[in-house]
């Protein structure tokens, strides 16, 4: 993180919890800095995810392996690394990506398949076990945190935190979306080098398949429209005001209509709805 602030910085939003999403932040030291560069996010069980990945024909272990357990569409975990990118690590970089999984899975009492890994920073460098597994065990004892330390959390080169939320009414229930996402340059292909995460309290299971392909559709409509200026590779963001629907809408389109307000790119855009679980109960 810079010094400096963009003059497109805007105040970071209060943002509600998420009944059913725990955040945790420590210290892996990735790269030798006095700040946490983990984030650690479990999702209540029954949880489902959606989400869209870079093009790059060239993706990191952490994007082939988000990719694999998008299929299987659920998810206990979210475990992002700042500092280093492990892209262009070939098995070391994998090997540290199914150890991330494997100990946090361990820990949860879930599958590895079950914990998203993302990772940004330099690129070229194996990301250290070690350092991954003392941070995940600091993270894993650390006090919940609020959604602007998450957020400082994963930037990187990002010089203010950046997040979204708003609410829907879906029937008669009100449901809360909350948006962190990181990145000031590399953006293309689509989505090149930055993390977004939605995260909602609202029960998508029956209508999982259109959510994925509702998402899809928002970030052709909205991340990938970002730009970024050849010169000075700086980008775009234009993110409209999020107020509060008062009109039934289904959680899909809740969910596309956010992520077209709020215009900026992500290398993972994945949305995780925490309320599948209670919903079968109720």
């Amino acid at each position: 993180m810079t010094e400096s602030t963009s003059p497109l910085a805007l105040p970071f939003p209060a943002a509600p919890a998420i009944d059913g999403v725990a955040l945790h932040v420590a210290r892996a030291a990735y790269k030798n800095w006095d700040r946490c560069d983990l984030t650690f996010v479990t999702l209540e069980p029954g949880t489902v995810v959606a989400g869209v990945l870079t093009q790059s024909k060239c993706p990191s272990p952490e994007v082939e392996w988000c990719r694999a357990a998008l299929t299987l569409g659920q998810a206990r975990a979210l475990v992002v690394n700042a500092g280093n990118s492990n892209a262009f690590t070939g098995s070391r970089g994998r090997a540290a990506v199914e150890a991330i999984a494997a100990r946090t899975a361990a820990y949860l009492g879930c599958q590895p398949s079950d914990v998203f890994v993302a990772s940004t920073g330099v690129i070229g460098v194996p990301l250290p076990i070690d350092k991954a597994e003392a941070g995940l065990d600091a993270a894993f004892v650390a006090a919940p945190c609020g959604w602007e330390d998450a957020a400082a959390t994963i930037m990187t080169t990002d010089t203010f935190t950046k997040g979204a939320v708003t609410t829907a009414v879906i029937g008669d229930r009100t449901v809360t979306l909350v948006g962190i996402i990181k990145g000031s340059g590399m953006i293309a292909p689509d989505m090149a080098t930055m993390l977004g995460f939605i995260f909602t309290d609202a029960a998508v299971e029956p209508c999982r398949e259109r959510c994925r392909r509702r998402t899809r559709r928002a970030s052709r409509a909205s991340p990938s429209t970002a730009t970024p200026r050849p010169a000075t590779r700086c980008w775009r963001l234009q993110r409209a005001r999020l107020g509060t629907w008062r009109w039934p809408m289904t959680t899909a389109s809740a969910r596309m209509h956010f992520a077209r307000h709020w215009r900026i790119c992500a290398t993972s855009s994945l949305c995780w709805s925490s309320a599948t679980a209670k919903a079968r109960r109720s």
